[in-house]
């Protein structure tokens, strides 16, 4: 085990980078404009209430542009029906907004997938894919938040270790974007050490690194879900957390929260409204999901500027 540092939160050892700004100007956008926030879906129905709370709150910086809501999978409405809705609202220039924190499988290829064969049965629009979140400078400084209040308060301990944990994608790149994320978080805090983990498909996984952490014996572990908003997995992460304070007692456990609800993360996406929001094509940008091509457009006349769906 490496050189143990103590951790306490304070000014001193969080280097903060990010001030939360207002957003952009978005009267560039037009009701011709239409943003589709697609988030994952959970069984836990706090968890997308929680979503839908950001996507209103989103709406409300997003100018004219008709903002709509869904879910890649397991809760509604899905992506079809949220196209559907910007259809009738006359949309004819699409931003699809990733709300996924790793450019895994769902972002390059299941979401722009379910877009494409929505849209054959819909009015012809014109296309842009948003980056997924990402290390948003502005995500870890919330991140850095949510650890610091886990922790505050508490006696100082010898030695501490972060164990962020992801969703996990079959995709290496989106593996290496959270062993990346792991390796800032570490010049950024000051533990003793970071781990980075995965829930599945990739490694190491959740479980194996929180073996290595009890028999590393350390005083204290405390386990971020990196995850946007609560929902099943955060759930199975807090299980698995008091099972391990139940056999490795010696060892403090605290459980971090994910990164939302919050609404500051509605002030980040809105500058992204702006930049695809000006494209007229998804060609335009480098993210673009791998060999997918923007569709063409047409336009009709706009609705209203929330769907009552929502």
């Amino acid at each position: 085990m490496s050189a143990r540092r103590d951790y306490r939160p304070s000014a001193r050892n969080i280097k903060r980078r990010t001030v939360f700004r207002a957003p952009l100007p978005l009267n560039a956008l037009d009701r011709q404009t239409g943003i589709l926030l697609v988030g994952h879906g959970t069984r836990r129905p706090e968890g997308n209430r929680a979503f839908l709370d950001l996507c209103r709150a989103s709406a409300r910086l997003a100018g004219k542009a008709a903002v709509e809501p869904c879910f890649l999978e397991i809760a509604e409405p899905r992506i079809d029906r949220g196209l559907a809705n910007l259809a009738r609202r006359g949309v004819s220039r699409l931003v699809v907004v990733p709300m996924q924190l790793t450019a895994g499988r769902h972002v390059q290829h299941d979401i722009p997938s379910q877009v494409h064969q929505a849209l054959k049965r819909l009015p012809r629009m014109s296309v842009a894919f948003a980056n997924h979140l990402g290390s948003h400078a502005g995500l870890v400084e919330l991140a850095e938040e949510r650890l610091d209040r886990a922790v505050g308060g508490r006696a100082r301990a010898r030695g501490c270790a972060l164990v962020l944990v992801a969703r996990g994608s079959r995709d290496p790149a989106a593996r290496d974007e959270i062993v990346r994320l792991a390796r800032l978080r570490r010049k950024l805090n000051g533990m003793g050490e970071v781990f980075a983990s995965f829930l599945a498909m990739s490694e190491p996984s959740f479980g194996e690194v929180l073996d290595r952490a009890a028999l590393a014996n350390w005083d204290r572990v405390v386990v971020q879900p990196h995850l946007l908003l609560p929902g099943q997995l955060t759930r199975r992460v807090e299980a698995r957390i008091r099972d391990m304070s139940a056999r490795y007692s010696q060892t403090e456990w605290i459980i971090a929260s994910p990164l939302g609800p919050d609404a500051r993360l509605a002030v980040m996406l809105a500058p992204r409204f702006v930049t695809y929001g000006l494209c007229r094509s998804g060609g335009e940008r480098g993210a673009s999901p791998r060999g997918y091509h923007a569709l063409t457009n047409s336009s009709r006349n706009h609705a209203s500027s929330f769907s009552p769906d929502w």
